[in-house]
């Protein structure tokens, strides 16, 4: 790996990837409901966001040289997701990549369009 000066003074990118085996129930935020039946139960998104935003940020900014220039980026239910964290925490990243995100796989969620549409307005478009 080219040091820094060696690369003109600008830093290499760090990538930081989430392996994740409970995409649907992690990236759905708490307002609603997966499964069927007595299996319903409420998204994990607000903790895995906490997560991300309270230990996973602070660890790497702890052990890396880093600026504030960070991105987020999502496919299918991480698109979901990163729709999401764009809500919630509008200036956290410097931009998001939403790639075809998956709304309509979460079942019986028909307060997810009011719900995010209202956190985006809150925090977004306010601005």
């Amino acid at each position: 790996m080219k040091s820094c000066q060696e690369r003109g003074g600008k830093q290499a990118p760090i990538v930081v990837a989430i392996a994740n085996i409970r995409r649907g129930y992690d990236f759905t935020p708490s307002y609603l409901k997966l499964g069927r039946g007595e299996n319903r139960r409420t998204g994990n998104g607000d903790n895995f966001l906490s997560f991300i935003t309270n230990e996973l940020i602070p660890k790497i900014e702890q052990q890396y040289s880093v600026n504030d220039t960070r991105y987020f980026m999502g496919h299918s239910w991480g698109g979901a997701f990163t729709s999401y964290v764009l809500s919630q925490y509008p200036d956290l990243f410097k931009g998001v990549f939403i790639f075809n995100p998956s709304f309509g796989n979460i079942p019986d969620a028909s307060n997810k369009a009011d719900k995010l549409s209202q956190d985006f307005i809150k925090n977004i478009l306010k601005k």
